[in-house]
């Protein structure tokens, strides 16, 4: 049988079509399975692939138009652990002026180590943030208060511009200071999900394109998932102007 994995946010649906296998409970021999065993580059851009999918729907589910993109820099670079205290402490100060306007922040920052280590942020636009203030905060260097655009398709920028370190095909690559290319608040929330099981003919080569939406002919894909059996991907992107079901 065949699963379809539906992932929708606030501008997109994204569409994981693949064989479902059950285990097999007759007598005799298993069914014949159209396994092959992926490669490993299979599984790295397999696992590329699932990271920016993950971080893209994150970003479009819980950021809006004019919400902040900041970019936060050191003038005299630090050690590596000195940078994650000072990106730390912002967060932690910069919490607290939301707090004292009554207001919850909700942010995703992306830690950058090509050349100087340097971080961008995404934060709700639920006060007002000035130059001023920004200085207070972050004392260390360079500041840019830049305005997200909100639509589907910034998001895949942002998340294909923010896995861009993560090359997993380089073995030449310096490893990371920072684990995780990007950490979230706690009150940032998942995509809607939910998983349908498909008759063996419901799953045809045409896309149907559900009205005020439009395919992405980019993101169509086709491969072999990490447990050897083929699947398809592809992405639906909700029309500008058009509310959401």
């Amino acid at each position: 049988m065949r699963k379809r994995k539906i992932v929708k946010s606030k501008n997109m649906t994204e569409i994981y079509d693949s064989l479902f296998i059950r285990s097999y409970q007759g007598k005799g021999k298993r069914p014949r399975l159209p396994k092959q065993k992926p490669t490993v580059e299979d599984v790295r851009r397999n696992n590329l692939r699932m990271a920016k999918a993950k971080l893209r729907m994150l970003i479009d589910n819980n950021f809006v138009e004019d919400d902040y993109y900041l970019t936060l820099t050191f003038k005299n670079q630090l050690d590596p652990d000195e940078c994650k205290k000072a990106i730390q402490k912002y967060v932690r100060d910069l919490r607290k002026q939301y707090k004292q306007q009554s207001k919850e922040l909700k942010y995703i920052y992306f830690a950058e180590e090509k050349g100087h280590i340097h971080f961008h942020m995404l934060v709700n636009r639920s006060i007002e943030l000035t130059t001023n203030m920004m200085r207070k905060l972050w004392p260390y260097g360079f500041i840019k208060i830049e305005y997200f655009r909100g639509d589907a398709e910034d998001a895949i920028r942002l998340a294909e511009y923010h896995t861009k370190e993560r090359n997993v095909f380089d073995d030449t690559d310096e490893p990371r200071v920072f684990r995780r290319t990007w950490v979230k608040s706690n009150n940032v929330q998942p995509p809607e999900e939910k998983t349908k099981i498909l008759k063996a003919t419901e799953w045809k080569n045409e896309v149907k394109v559900p009205n005020g939406y439009y395919l992405d002919k980019e993101s169509y894909f086709e491969g072999v998932n990490n447990a050897g059996y083929p699947f398809r991907f592809y992405r639906l992107i909700k029309i500008r102007g058009v509310q959401r079901e």
